[in-house]
């Protein structure tokens, strides 16, 4: 479904994760005021990485993981950015452009 094998999802969730928690380090007060997502971190990435390889609407992905459509955007804007970012590439468009070579 994504492109990417059960083995190199483990290793860019474990890249994620530790991104995301040097980030909450460096900076506490992004700590403050967030509540439990209602999507799960692996589900975050999947979102990012079945849109990538997909391209479905946001409404569409939306229902698929059970989010609001503009739920799913916040989301996707997101992680495609932390991807980028941990798989060091230039910009999020090189994944999106690269998005056969991960």
């Amino acid at each position: 479904m994504t492109g990417i094998t059960q083995k190199n999802f483990s290793d860019l969730y474990d890249k994620i994760k530790q991104h995301i928690e040097n980030e909450k380090k460096l900076n506490p007060l992004k700590r403050r005021g967030l509540k439990s997502s209602r999507v799960s971190l692996q589900d975050c990435i999947l979102l990012a990485l079945y849109y990538i390889r997909h391209y479905p609407t946001f409404q569409v992905l939306g229902n698929v993981f059970g989010i609001q459509e503009s739920y799913c955007h916040k989301v996707y804007s997101r992680y495609v950015r932390i991807i980028a970012n941990v798989e060091k590439l230039p910009s999020r468009l090189d994944l999106i452009d690269n998005k056969g070579k991960h």
